[in-house]
């Protein structure tokens, strides 16, 4: 959300909602990949 803010002011982030959404996008899909990655299963290993 910093990246988002230090790119956009309030204002805009009001009233031009669509860049804000590909902003939000963009920094969330490197994040969302990388836990892709390293997401662990959750089911118990059997005694």
């Amino acid at each position: 959300m910093r990246e988002i803010a230090g790119k956009m002011n309030l204002e805009e982030m009001v009233s031009d909602r669509q860049k804000f959404a590909n902003l939000v996008k963009e920094n969330a899909e490197p994040r969302q990949r990388g836990l892709r990655r390293r997401k662990v299963s959750s089911k118990r290993p059997r005694p």
